[in-house]
C-alpha cells in the first residue's frame, strides 16, 4: 500500500502529526501504560484505521474529510510497524 498523499497541505500536515505522535510512546496518543488512547475522535480514527485497516466502513478513500488522513495515518503506521 502506498503511503497517504494528498494535494490538500492541510490534510499532509495533519497526516504527518498522526504519524509523528504514533511514533512517540509519551504522545496523546497513548495511555500511560501503552495502551491506545481513545478518548478524541481523532484518537479513535487513528486507531481504528490501525486495527481494521481497509476494512473500516466509515471512511470512504478520496473524501475531502480531515478524518479521512488520520484514519490513513493509522492505517499505514501499522503497514509500517509490521513491515520493520
Amino acid at each position: 500500500m502506498k503511503a497517504y498523499r494528498s494535494k490538500d497541505p492541510r490534510k499532509m500536515a495533519q497526516y504527518e502529526i498522526m504519524i509523528g505522535l504514533a511514533n512517540d510512546p509519551s504522545s496523546s496518543l497513548y495511555n500511560k501504560d501503552g495502551s491506545h488512547h481513545r478518548d478524541a475522535s481523532h484518537h479513535a480514527h487513528f486507531w481504528n484505521g490501525y486495527s481494521y485497516g481497509t476494512k473500516y466502513p466509515h471512511l470512504v478513500p478520496g473524501t475531502t474529510s480531515i478524518m479521512y488522513c488520520v484514519w490513513r495515518a493509522g492505517v499505514d503506521f501499522k503497514t509500517t510497524e509490521t513491515t520493520e
